[in-house]
C-alpha cells in the first residue's frame, strides 16, 4: 500500500470553498457527532447554518449511499453516522 503525506494538506477554509455541498454537510455532521456517532439538530439551530429543503435533500443522498441513517420530526432531525467498518466494501 502507498501511503500518501497528508502534511501538505490545505487549509479547512479552502477546502470548504471547493467541496460540494454533500460533503461540506457531511463535514458539518461529523464535527457534531457524539461518541456513538449520533446527534440532534433542532431544525430552528439548523436555520442558522442551511437552507432546511437542501439539507433534507442532501440526508436523503447521504443515506442513499449509505453514510447516514436519519429520522425526522416536526422539532428537528436524528442522525447516526455509519461507523467505517460497518461500511461493506
Amino acid at each position: 500500500m502507498i501511503r500518501q503525506d497528508f502534511s501538505e494538506i490545505p487549509p479547512t477554509p479552502f477546502l470548504m470553498q471547493v467541496l460540494d455541498i454533500k460533503a461540506k454537510i457531511y463535514l458539518f455532521l461529523w464535527e457534531r457527532k457524539d461518541s456513538l456517532n449520533v446527534l440532534n439538530i433542532n431544525w430552528k439551530d439548523l436555520a442558522h447554518y442551511y437552507n432546511k429543503n437542501t439539507f433534507r435533500t442532501t440526508l436523503r443522498s447521504l443515506t442513499d449511499v449509505g453514510l447516514l441513517n436519519y429520522e425526522e420530526d416536526d422539532e428537528g432531525v436524528s442522525i447516526e453516522l455509519v461507523g467505517w467498518s460497518d461500511i461493506d466494501e
